[in-house]
């Protein structure tokens, strides 16, 4: 007997082999479930502080906006001005 021949009868030895009946779907779903119900709180609480801190900068940008669009002056004002004292 060759190296050959054993190795074919150690194949067809483990072709005739059946897996052992062993059912982890239930735990490893429950643990799947589990990993996702955390991940989504940690997700949403991490998402609103990210939220708050957004909408915290865009209101003092807003302010910020407004009072330079509130005091803005037309470049020309001084212009009319000008022709208008010259005109009185």
């Amino acid at each position: 007997m060759d190296a050959m021949e054993t190795w074919e009868k150690l194949a067809a030895a483990a072709r005739r082999e059946r897996p052992p009946g062993i059912d982890v779907s239930g735990k490893v779903l429950r643990s799947l479930r589990a990993h996702e119900a955390e991940r989504e709180n940690h997700f949403s609480g991490t998402l609103a502080r990210f939220s708050a801190v957004s909408c915290a900068a865009a209101v003092v940008l807003g302010a910020v906006a407004l009072h330079a669009w509130l005091t803005m002056h037309d470049p020309m004002i001084r212009l009319f001005e000008t022709v208008a004292m010259v005109m009185k």
